[in-house]
């Protein structure tokens, strides 16, 4: 997975990440996921990608490879805030992101399920189980809001097509 230009979701296909407990927590507020999806937009919209199809990098992820997973160290603010969007537009995701967070706190739910399963009402209620949840959660408004906004609804297929290098 080392690539000198950063890393498209392509070469991170199948890959199973996981966010140590000594990891910060996902903390992007919805400014930051604004500016990721602006950049986005951006980008499928220029004539580079446009003529050449040129990837979108995520940037530069610090890994640490482990047995059948693979520690994210940094990147985790970008990875997880890609997993949401694709999450919006109901689309498998193409990795797995696994967190470190004590379950004891949250009644039971993992961060990962709760990332799996945030689209769904059965987890809505979750929200306020954790900082974690609750800044998932604010994300995935925060995207949701985003694509709802008239001038944005159009650009639900190009965002999974273009994410998902279809």
């Amino acid at each position: 997975m080392i690539n000198e230009n950063g890393v498209t979701l392509k070469d991170i296909t199948s890959e199973r990440f996981c966010i140590p407990l000594y990891q910060r927590l996902f903390a992007w507020t919805p400014k930051e996921v604004t500016k990721l999806l602006r950049d986005l937009k951006e980008h499928f919209e220029s004539d580079r990608f446009k003529e050449k199809h040129n990837p979108y990098y995520l940037g530069m992820l610090t890994t640490i490879q482990r047995d059948g997973h693979i520690d994210l160290i940094d990147g985790q603010q970008r990875l997880t805030t890609i997993f949401l969007i694709l999450k919006y537009l109901d689309a498998d995701n193409p990795y797995t992101l696994e967190y470190g967070t004590r379950t004891e706190s949250c009644r039971g739910v993992s961060a990962s399920d709760f990332l799996r399963n945030i689209n769904t009402n059965e987890y809505k209620d979750h929200r306020y189980d954790s900082i974690d949840f609750h800044h998932f959660y604010e994300a995935f408004k925060a995207i949701s809001t985003w694509f709802e906004d008239g001038n944005h609804k159009n650009l639900r297929t190009a965002f999974h097509d273009t994410l998902l290098n279809k």
